[in-house]
């Protein structure tokens, strides 16, 4: 009976240092699946820029208060229009006859 206990013993703990392999190689696997999605993660970001880069608006554009600024110089009649002054009075004149 010894040798029966002995070899019970003995499966036992390899059922154990199986299941303490398991348990590690798990915990291998999902450290692993992590980094992977943090590179995922990380090139999309990359992605989403270049493509912002390349298909976003020009840098080159200039900024609509720029535009704003200088469409204004030409509204000068607008600017110093003043409403409570009448309007003056225009004669048809005739030329030669």
């Amino acid at each position: 009976m010894e040798k029966d206990a002995y070899v019970a013993q003995l499966e036992k703990r390899i059922q154990e240092l199986e299941n303490h392999n398991r348990d590690a190689y798990t915990e291998k696997l999902e450290a692993m699946i992590e980094n992977l999605k943090k590179q995922v993660d990380n090139l999309t970001e990359i992605i989403l820029l270049m493509r912002r880069q390349k298909f976003g608006s020009s840098s080159e554009k200039t900024p609509r208060v720029v535009l704003d600024g200088q469409l204004n110089l030409f509204n000068e009649a607008e600017l110093e229009y003043v409403p409570e002054i009448e309007e003056p009075i225009v004669k048809v004149s005739e030329g030669y006859k």
